[in-house]
């Protein structure tokens, strides 16, 4: 027993050693997985096991033990009793899947992607005032393209993924739908067996179906480049699901399972054509993740458009980050490239979801160039707030705010907050919320001037608040703080009002709104009303604004009796308007007026 005992004491202290004085140098982590290991660290502790956890993992990283003896025993595990570790599943024919993009959010699938919607919707409202063309690319998931692929009993609920581009559209962003294309195919496979990104082949039918749907896909005769297919050299299997693993495979598993990529494909330059180069002011740009960061996709897009695709790709990051990158260039047509997991991060956290911090730095960077200041009697500015005076801030104090029922908006970025303040001293960050969002600015040392858009899952009458998050040593001067929208108040289409209708089985009233037969819906426009009459305010308030083929319902909840109204016409832009019905329940306003119109853009 004491033999044993001093053993393992001595194996112990010996493995230890190693590790102490050689270990593995912990992986390089960039962009989004950087921030995401950052907040693990600070929100570490001891209580709840998280900071046990933390250093296990730390250890599996860097122990060089470890990782000498686990070779062999994982690549053991994995070709003959077909088992790999709890962060991957291990499906037919060696397929890996990344287990955190098969399982979906508990949310309702729907919820999560109308809340990422009113992210994009906005994204396409700024770029479109800034005349640059958004097209959002999702990108779907491994899981539910080879779902067959999966190990039995693992359902990666595909219904998430085919909700992505009918809800972008209904809010009014242009989303190329991959998923039915990706299913449709019968050739080689489009992701690689053994990592969680994209094939060659995959590749080449996006950048074709890119090329197709915005509209610059050239004839074959027409183009400098022509495709040229090879075979792979003979290489052991690699990807980084065998890494997430902890499986290294040798020569002798390549008689089973395939190469990384079962082909290469190029585009290659044609003899006596004109070569596709930038022009350092290229029409078209390509903004997405490490699925694209190879350039490869930017290449191939390039050739099926024969034209040059400045590439602003960043990997292990948001695609709102390249974004922020292109647009200084202003691009005519930016392409968003988004893999479906992504949307996952718009999952409710207690009682808020959060808009990405890139596209938060985008939103407070970039702003419209013409806003027009919302007609409104109550104040937004907050308890303490005095225009113009220097104020003391701390963590939870509140610069500005709006009760419910004020202001109703459709929550895609047609309404947005605009501040304009000076940071004195001391450091701070700020919070805006709308509806359920959250939305984090960091403020820089002097003066700081953005335009946040207002969104929400779902249109209604929200509350909002400006909100100190964090504040150091901070003396804050507010200078402005206002609602405004985009719109061109002299472009409104006016309108004639119908007699209030009272439906007594229903217990609702309604009204119609009357506009010439030759109104059209502005894409980035919106309906524009201000309300107001005499008695209690209004109750489950609902407008509908219909054209010949379709109409669209936007549930607005109570207003108050001088409510203002904005709500753009998601996928009606473009269409003739055909009717305009305001309804709410019982019982009916007396006195009503409604101001406003139809209104465009201002570009």
């Amino acid at each position: 027993m004491a033999c044993v005992l001093l053993t393992s004491a001595g194996v112990v202290f010996g493995t230890g050693i190693v590790d102490y004085f050689d270990p593995i140098k912990r992986p390089r982590l960039v962009g989004a997985e950087q921030e995401k290991d950052r907040e693990r660290r600070a929100r570490a502790t001891v209580a709840d096991g998280s900071l046990a956890r933390l250093i296990e993992d730390d250890y599996r990283l860097t122990s060089r033990v470890r990782n000498t003896l686990a070779t062999p025993y994982t690549r053991f595990l994995f070709r003959h009793l077909k088992e790999v570790n709890s962060s991957v599943y291990l499906g037919s024919d060696g397929w890996l899947f990344l287990r955190e993009r098969v399982q979906t959010p508990p949310d309702e699938p729907g919820e999560v992607v109308y809340r990422a919607a009113a992210t994009f919707a906005a994204t396409t409202r700024l770029l479109s005032a800034l005349n640059t063309r958004h097209i959002l690319v999702p990108i779907p998931r491994k899981s539910v393209v080879y779902e067959s692929r999966l190990p039995i009993g693992i359902d990666p609920q595909p219904q998430f993924d085919s909700l992505i581009a009918p809800i972008m559209r209904q809010r009014g962003v242009e989303a190329l739908d991959l998923l039915p294309i990706f299913q449709d195919w019968s050739g080689l496979p489009l992701y690689l067996s053994m990592d969680s990104h994209w094939s060659h082949r995959g590749i080449q039918v996006t950048a074709e179906a890119m090329a197709e749907f915005a509209g610059t896909h050239e004839p074959v005769e027409a183009r400098s480049t022509e495709l040229e297919i090879s075979a792979p050299s003979l290489a052991p299997p690699i990807g980084d699901l065998l890494t997430m693993a902890g499986v290294e495979l040798d020569e002798s598993d390549l008689q089973r399972y395939s190469p990384s990529n079962p082909e290469l494909i190029r585009a290659r330059a044609l003899p006596g054509r004109q070569p596709i180069r930038s022009t350092g002011s290229d029409r078209l740009a390509l903004c997405g993740t490490s699925f694209s960061d190879h350039s490869h996709l930017a290449y191939l897009l390039a050739h099926f458009s024969n034209e040059f695709v400045a590439d602003y790709c960043i990997r292990g990051g948001n695609s709102f980050e390249g974004v922020f990158d292109a647009l200084p260039k202003r691009p005519r047509l930016l392409f968003q490239e988004v893999p479906n997991h992504a949307f996952f991060s718009y999952r409710m956290d207690g009682s808020s979801w959060s808009v990405p911090t890139s596209a938060a730095r985008l939103f407070a960077k970039y702003t419209r160039p013409h806003l027009v200041q919302l007609p409104m009697r109550e104040s937004i500015l907050g308890p303490t707030v005095k225009l113009g005076n220097a104020l003391s801030i701390e963590g939870g104090q509140i610069l500005a705010q709006l009760n419910p029922g004020h202001v109703a908006h459709s929550g895609d970025g047609v309404l947005e907050l605009e501040a304009n303040l000076t940071l004195l001293t001391g450091n701070a960050r700020l919070v805006l919320h709308s509806a359920k969002s959250r939305m984090s600015i960091p403020l820089q040392p002097g003066e700081n001037h953005f335009v946040l858009p207002l969104l929400a899952q779902e249109p209604g009458a929200h509350e909002l608040s400006l909100v100190v998050e964090q504040a150091r040593d901070a003396k804050l001067q507010v200078n402005s703080l206002r609602l405004v929208t985009g719109l061109d108040n002299a472009s409104s289409a006016s309108f004639q009002k119908g007699p209030i209708q009272i439906d007594t089985a229903e217990r609702r009233w309604s009204q119609t709104l009357n506009f010439q037969e030759s109104t059209t819906l502005d894409r980035f426009g919106a309906l524009a009303l201000g309300l107001s009459s005499d008695g209690s305010a209004l109750s489950e308030v609902s407008i509908k604004l219909g054209t010949s083929d379709s109409e669209v319902d936007f549930d607005l909840g109570n207003l108050n009796t001088d409510a203002v109204i904005t709500l753009s016409p998601g996928p009606l832009g473009g269409e003739r308007l055909q009717s305009v019905r305001i309804s709410g329940s019982l019982p009916a306003p007396t006195l009503f007026n409604i101001k406003g119109g139809l209104m465009k853009a201002i570009r």
